[in-house]
């Protein structure tokens, strides 16, 4: 029997088959697009954990993100080279000149706002005899002179070149959460992105606890007297967007090198008041929310708590962008599992170290894990309505006793034990599974 999902479904490549009674398998197909990284649905903890920044870092506040793509550089000026000659190609860009030489690119359609500064002598790119092109070895550093105008157009164009829908609305630059192309990351997504899976550290790589100038480390960012290379050369004094090592998601300079615009408005109060699922940013209110800090200013900007703001119509040497995509479906579930009462092939849990937690060690002091995993296999016990996977919102069953195997490149698991309160003894243990982009399939059938 095949169960045949709407075309909106199908569109996030969801297929889901189940053939007989006792066996089922549930695919997400689609794949990251080019250079962009899969951020993990999941919650984490927004905000100053120090009482370090300014009072709009607080306070902080729980929030669960859906799974989405984002990418794993900045922007680079050859990225941004390619985009804006394809709108100028398609007429969607128009070029303000003097002489032979572009001056101010703007957008073609319902709303002229600046693309991009070309004439600003901090710009690194220009555009000349009909074509853009970086300045001589610059094709590799974060693209600047990029108003948060400039940047949601360049997300339009970035679809409309790869055949996507559009989530920018040109008209009055506003973004439709649900298609399927470019847009800029919400703040509360960049920061769960920044963050890389490490949970309260001031920095994207490990920093918690004390203050976070215990933590500042010229090797892995750049900022204001870091030390690298480009330090003492012309400005602007970025870094190609491949230096500095990466966040624990893969994400190349999420703190220093630019600032990147991000899709909210900016509230100093917001936090306050910021719902708990995908946060968007208030209502009202002129300035855009952009994170990150940058090469020129003083490390406390890069904390991960940090929050800029400008008017999106600013153009500088500081600011840049990256874009992030919908990942598409989400499988997420809770499962019973009773170690007290099973065969050893009821549970193991595979870490992404390759570390193995198996059924047997679910007792005497053992506390739990919450955290990133990238396979559950899991026997299922209890009554019908204590077990469950869901997959776009739409329940699968699953069979007490068959053996399911669940994978992803990026999954998010809690296992907890709520017979006792304490993660102690032998008692009813769950696993709590979150994922997107994961097969789940039957390797052993019930008797």
């Amino acid at each position: 029997m095949r169960i045949t999902l709407p075309y909106s479904a199908f569109l996030a490549g969801v297929i889901l088959i189940i053939t007989g009674v006792t066996q089922f398998s549930i695919t997400v197909l689609a794949s990251p697009p080019s250079n962009m990284l899969l951020i993990p649905s999941g919650g984490f903890n927004m905000g100053d954990n120090y009482s370090e920044g300014k009072e709009d870092e607080r306070p902080v506040h729980a929030v669960f993100i859906d799974a989405f793509y984002m990418d794993k550089y900045e922007i680079s000026n050859a990225k941004l080279c390619r985009m804006l000659q394809w709108a100028y190609n398609n007429k969607k860009l128009i070029v303000d000149m003097k002489g032979d030489i572009g001056i101010s690119a703007k957008f073609a359609d319902d709303n002229a706002q600046e693309v991009s500064d070309l004439d600003d002598k901090d710009c690194q790119i220009e555009f000349k005899n009909g074509k853009f092109h970086p300045k001589a070895g610059k094709e590799q550093f974060p693209a600047d002179e990029i108003g948060w105008y400039g940047a949601m157009a360049c997300c339009y164009y970035r679809g409309k070149m790869e055949g996507l829908e559009t989530c920018v609305n040109t008209a009055d630059w506003t973004c439709d959460f649900t298609k399927n192309g470019y847009r800029l990351p919400t703040e509360a997504e960049w920061e769960k992105a920044a963050r890389g899976g490490l949970d309260g550290h001031h920095f994207p790589w490990g920093s918690k606890g004390g203050n976070y100038m215990d933590h500042v480390d010229g090797s892995k960012a750049n900022y204001a007297d870091s030390g690298d290379k480009y330090e003492s050369g012309p400005q602007p004094t970025t870094v190609p967007v491949k230096d500095y090592p990466p966040n624990k998601y893969g994400l190349y300079n999420m703190s220093g090198n630019i600032y990147e615009w991000c899709y909210d408005k900016y509230g100093t109060n917001y936090y306050a008041s910021s719902p708990k699922i995908s946060p968007k940013g208030p209502d009202s209110g002129v300035e855009r929310v952009r994170r990150g800090g940058c090469w020129a200013w003083a490390p406390d900007l890069l904390r991960c708590a940090s929050r800029g703001h400008r008017d999106p119509m600013h153009r500088g040497k500081h600011v840049g962008f990256r874009m992030v995509r919908n990942a598409g479906m989400n499988v997420s579930g809770k499962i019973n599992i009773n170690p007290n009462n099973s065969d050893q092939d009821e549970f193991v849990l595979i870490l992404q170290d390759g570390t193995r937690i198996s059924r047997d060690q679910l007792k005497d002091d053992y506390a739990g894990y919450e955290g990133l995993a990238l396979r559950v296999y899991v026997k299922p016990h209890g009554n019908g309505n204590q077990n469950g996977l869901i997959v776009d919102g739409r329940p699968c069953p699953l069979k007490n006793a068959n053996t399911y195997d669940i994978s992803s490149s990026m999954m998010t698991v809690k296992l907890y034990n709520d017979g006792n309160g304490q993660g102690k003894g032998m008692g009813q243990w769950w696993i709590s599974i979150t994922a997107a982009n994961a097969t789940i399939k039957v390797v052993k059938k019930s008797k």
